[in-house]
């Protein structure tokens, strides 16, 4: 492990991924189930790029818990609304006002 960062019920991790040492993964995890690696949420290039990812899916998590919606596999989710998968918005480098937005709708 690399990096890891609190997240609500969860942690945001970065590590190096199995199969290609020059690949990071992001991954979440639920705090009550700490011996499995949860889902991934994206793949990058560097550790850094990793942990700005990490760092960012947490922000967006935040907003989009504010606005009602909560993460089920690899999407957010909200009853009556389209979901919006997570690599949709971690890689859009959306400013925070156009993320907030998107949540609102």
């Amino acid at each position: 492990m690399k990096y890891r960062v609190s997240c609500f019920d969860s942690e945001v991790l970065v590590k190096q991924a199995d199969d290609d040492e020059t690949a990071f993964q992001v991954n979440i995890q639920n705090t009550t189930n700490p011996l499995g690696f949860g889902n991934t949420l994206g793949s990058y290039a560097s550790e850094q790029q990793a942990t700005l990812k990490a760092n960012i899916f947490c922000m967006i998590y935040t907003l989009a818990r504010k606005n009602g919606y909560s993460l089920r596999s690899n999407s957010f989710v909200k009853p009556d609304k389209e979901d919006i998968p997570v690599s949709t918005v971690l890689d859009s480098q959306l400013p925070q006002e156009q993320l907030e937005l998107l949540f609102q709708q």
